[in-house]
């Protein structure tokens, strides 16, 4: 390598001291526009019922350095929560778990002015509520009037100038807020161009007293050994309120539900979600047994069933075999499922799944011996006549029975036609004739020995 001679770094450096230093991003908290920070509600977030209301003045003050020219309230309220009124500028669109409500307001809000809605807003807590959410804020709009359209009829929501509003709360850090907004609140804010996104958007968490019933479902299934049977088994949850945490950052499954098969089965079809237990299980299990363990959703609503089917393969005849179906807040592999704080009935936690299987046609009954009836099940088919009768039976599901005897069959009730085994009335004749010769035969020999 040629060393570099002292004139040439020395031109380098020249070069590089007059070269333009290119200009850094202004901070967004410094450079000039409006900075809506949203005042944090006064609202009752506990000792709260269904069917209780409460006002929601949503307000904010432009803390920018510039007038806001048209802005947009955004509610996101969790699936127990709904709005009294309706405003021909607002909208609500529902989801699964909750619904986002936003009312646009046209006009220019100025700095370092507070406003506030101008009409009521009241918020209810609906019969299925029990741990709610709201989420809300305030964001500037350039274009207002495309972010959430208008509703037909009614009134229109305005604000107004706020001379006493509450200070803003203390601005909220994204980065570290525990509890990040939701992808659909996001969606409807993605237009912001406000300074400082951290402060207009609040949270508030509400608990409403009430209870989410759930309850078992079990199953009856029938087959015979070798027969692989479906057998769907799961929860209903009846309510009335709706249950979990639809957060995607806990993926932790609100209801388990826990499968002990019968004896005499075993599983070739698991249902997806459902992983069956090792040597790991809750005390008391069946070792034997197979267990599985399906879960939910991280969230469940108050109406909501759901089942999960097996196929279970029947290995075993016996008369009725029970294993067993519970459902609970989820557990680790070694704890066994208990109850919800919130399910007013554990009774109906639990169900069974009943199996009653036999053997398959042709092969040996079960040890006691199979059950039959004497009689075919329906009028026989008359045919030629034969020396060998077979007796026919109706077995009990699961079971047959056949016997070969040289002696007739019972005859069946007289539906009008004769003997099958004979397939003549003549015989019958023939029958009553020899008993009657031999009779008297028998009473002759009695006479002569006596004397008489």
């Amino acid at each position: 390598m040629r060393p570099i001679s002292l004139p040439a770094v020395t031109g380098l450096l020249a070069l590089a001291l007059a070269a333009p230093v290119p200009a850094h991003a202004a901070d967004p908290a410094s450079a000039p526009g409006p900075d809506l920070a949203v005042h944090e509600l006064p609202l009752r977030t506990t000792g709260l019922r269904p069917g209780d209301r409460q006002p929601a003045l949503f307000a904010f003050t432009n803390r920018g350095t510039a007038a806001a020219n048209g802005v947009q309230l955004v509610v996101k309220g969790t699936r127990g929560l709904e709005f009294v009124e309706r405003y021909r500028n607002c909208r609500t669109v529902p989801g699964a778990w909750d619904a986002v409500t936003t009312c646009t307001f046209p006009g220019s809000y100025e700095a370092g002015a507070s406003y506030r809605l101008s009409g009521p807003l009241t918020l209810r807590a609906a019969g299925q509520a029990q741990d709610e959410e709201l989420v809300y804020g305030f964001h500037p709009a350039p274009a207002a009037a495309a972010f959430g359209g208008q509703a037909p009829g009614g009134t229109t929501l305005d604000l107004a100038a706020a001379t006493t509003a509450p200070a803003p709360a203390p601005a909220t850090d994204p980065a570290t807020d525990p509890a990040p907004r939701s992808d659909r609140y996001a969606a409807d804010t993605a237009a912001d161009t406000d300074r400082d996104p951290g402060n207009h958007t609040r949270r508030a968490r509400l608990t409403v007293s009430n209870t989410a019933d759930f309850a078992a479902i079990g199953a009856t299934v029938d087959g015979r050994v070798g027969d692989t049977v479906r057998a769907e088994v799961g929860y209903r949850n009846r309510g009335p309120a709706w249950a979990g945490t639809p957060d995607p950052a806990k993926p932790v499954p609100y209801a388990l539900v826990e499968v002990v098969l019968p004896r005499g089965a075993r599983a070739v079809a698991t249902p997806p979600g459902c992983t069956e237990l090792g040597a790991v299980r809750p005390p008391g299990t069946d070792p034997k047994a197979q267990v599985f363990r399906c879960g939910s959703r991280t969230a469940v609503r108050e109406d909501e069933v759901r089942t999960f089917a097996f196929g279970l393969k029947i290995e075993q005849a016996l008369t009725e075999s029970a294993g067993r179906v519970a459902v609970g807040p989820y557990e680790s592999d070694g704890n066994p499922i208990g109850s919800h704080t919130t399910d007013p009935k554990a009774e109906n936690n639990t169900s069974a799944l009943v199996l009653h299987s036999g053997t398959a046609p042709g092969s040996p009954g079960p040890s006691t011996g199979p059950t039959t009836t004497t009689g075919p099940s329906t009028r026989p088919t008359p045919g030629p006549a034969t020396t060998t009768a077979t007796a026919t039976s109706t077995p009990r599901p699961g079971r047959s029975a056949s016997a070969s005897s040289a002696a007739p069959a019972p005859a069946p009730a007289a539906t009008g036609g004769g003997l099958a085994a004979t397939g003549s009335g003549a015989g019958l004749t023939a029958l009553v004739a020899a008993l009657a010769v031999a009779c008297g035969v028998a009473l002759r020999r009695g006479v002569r020995r006596t004397g008489r």
